[in-house]
């Protein structure tokens, strides 16, 4: 069946075809952009243990705990006190390396 030939219906069919691929699509674009904020923030995490079980010469999970607390007093996320933890350890350890 050639293009030109096609009726009404059918373009109808593939209209519809097309809008719920599309809209499918943004859905799992959005789930993608969720699902790589997450695993960022459990890397923040992992880096935010490894710093303070050196620093502080704690166990994996008392490093968690710590996170964890901070989160809970703060009103924030763990990931967000890690990111803060990753991030102040970056600062401070700038001073050293000039």
């Amino acid at each position: 069946m050639a293009v030109e030939h096609c009726p009404p219906s059918a373009w109808n069919r593939v209209r519809h075809r097309v809008e719920y691929a599309h809209k499918e699509n943004r859905g799992l674009q959005r789930r993608l952009r969720k699902v790589e904020a997450k695993l960022v923030g459990v890397r923040h995490i992992a880096d935010a243990k490894v710093i303070l079980m050196k620093t502080h010469h704690v166990s994996e999970t008392e490093a968690y705990d710590l996170i964890r607390e901070k989160a809970m007093s703060s009103r924030s996320t763990t990931e967000e006190v890690a990111k803060a933890i990753f991030e102040a350890h970056e600062i401070l350890s700038m001073g050293g390396k000039r």
